[in-house]
């Protein structure tokens, strides 16, 4: 029996694993290391992107199901937009045009390889590097929160001094990343590794509280409630996923999990930092109670309307919204507001534009759904993967390579674990998967 399809995963997986780390330490080569190849750094994950894709379709990992059928059939109505789009002038550049092509297609087959090639050790390797990593990139957070904003650990994307302001003398520290999103992205996947193996019984007790520790203190620091929101999703996702298994080992594993994080912010409660931090979240959230949040849903929904009813028809040019575009332009200003769906339909069109969010808005359901179904046998892994990633694939600012980067490669977690919990699923005993009351129920009803 040939080797070479063993060789082809090892190669995959050792790519994929190069890819996540390119992606935690992209920002911290084009702050601190090589600040004048900021701008080229933007693509560092490019090249191996392209590797993936090419070894995995000729190694059959990149399957031509329904939803990589419909994702190239986006690609040829991006590309052929974009070639309209140069022909009558529309949009910038064509490195512009290359680089909104890139942003939206590029990476996601990643995930769709990753689905298929990661067994469990290669998740579970994944993960716990993850939650090694978590406590000193906290660290890391803490110290650019309480340095001076003109400090180099706080340096920005090309060297340039100063990130985005929590509050006066604080900024929103970004870790190793561009900018605070990559925190958000970091971390929960972090929450979810730590949540599921909590259930699992899987980490010691030194690691559980050490993990703990790790996302209260970036959580109080962030100065981000987007932060808090991302953390907050994946454990409702968690609960969500109990309640619709009704597995006492789900709920034993969530106590735990509780338990363990009321013990770490107890731990955190006597630092100086971790209080003023908390008093900046508890100030941005006041904003929130007060209006702030029904005003941002009615900008986002007004601002949407808006590119629907007065882009062109062949938009005004691809990637002609992202930061990397404006910064070739000579400008560094978000076109159409933060938005991702506005940037979206302007760039491409109402038509084009509008099919590529709804294929965003099918996969995500269609994963959830399916990570649900999967929890009721007891797998959460999946379905807390599928809430550190449900808002990037829906609305995340895929402009911005963080964000892009931790939604795709959290998809393809979610797949791979998900695949990964049906092949269990299939090979273990049908009475040994159920959750114990509904085994007991069943039994009840077959003696009556």
């Amino acid at each position: 029996m040939s080797a070479q399809p063993e060789i082809d995963r090892r190669r995959l997986v050792l790519l994929i694993q190069v890819y996540v780390v390119l992606l935690v330490i992209e920002g911290g080569l084009r702050k601190w290391l090589l600040p004048s190849l900021s701008n080229p750094l933007l693509l560092v994950r490019d090249p191996v992107a392209i590797m993936i894709c090419f070894l995995g379709y000729r190694s059959n990992n990149l399957v031509f199901d329904k939803y990589i059928r419909s994702l190239f059939l986006l690609l040829a109505g991006f590309v052929a937009v974009g070639a309209l789009q140069l022909i009558n002038g529309i949009g910038g550049s064509p490195l512009v045009i290359g680089y909104g092509l890139r942003t939206y297609l590029l990476h996601l087959p990643v995930a769709f390889v990753m689905a298929r090639v990661l067994n469990p050790p290669d998740i579970r390797r994944i993960l716990m590097g993850f939650l090694w990593t978590a406590l000193p990139m906290a660290v890391l957070m803490a110290v650019q929160f309480e340095s001076s904003p003109q400090a180099w650990v706080n340096l920005g994307v090309s060297g340039h001094r100063g990130q985005i302001f929590a509050a006066p003398g604080h900024i929103r520290p970004a870790a190793t990343f561009s900018f605070v999103n990559g925190p958000i992205g970091f971390f929960s996947i972090a929450i979810a590794a730590l949540i599921a193996a909590s259930v699992e019984r899987a980490l010691s007790w030194p690691l559980r509280i050490m993990g703990w520790v790790a996302v209260s203190l970036a959580a109080a620091v962030s100065g981000s409630r987007s932060f808090l929101a991302a953390i907050l999703g994946v454990i409702l996702v968690g609960v969500a996923g109990w309640a619709r298994g009704r597995s006492s080992k789900l709920g034993r594993g969530l106590a735990v999990s509780a338990f363990t994080a009321l013990v770490a912010i107890n731990i955190l409660g006597s630092l100086d930092t971790v209080r003023e931090g908390a008093e900046v979240i508890q100030s941005r959230l006041d904003q929130w109670g007060n209006g702030g949040l029904g005003r941002r849903l009615m900008y986002d929904y007004e601002t949407i309307k808006w590119a629907i009813v007065d882009s062109p028809v062949l938009g005004v040019g691809l990637g002609a919204g992202t930061n990397a575009a404006s910064a070739l332009q000579g400008t560094r200003v978000f076109r159409w507001g933060e938005g991702e769906w506005p940037r979206v339909i302007f760039e491409a069109g109402p038509i084009l534009g509008l099919l590529y969010l709804i294929w965003r808005v099918w996969i995500t359901f269609a994963v959830g759904r399916a990570a649900l179904r999967i929890s009721a046998s007891g797998a959460l892994l999946p379905l807390l993967l599928w809430g550190a990633c449900a808002t990037s694939l829906l609305s995340g600012q895929w402009g911005q390579t963080s964000i892009q980067g931790f939604g795709v490669f959290t998809l393809g977690l979610t797949l791979a674990a998900g695949r990964a919990a049906s092949r269990y699923k299939a090979e273990v005993p049908v009475a040994e998967q159920r959750p114990a009351w509904v085994v007991r129920r069943a039994a009840s009803l077959a003696r009556s």
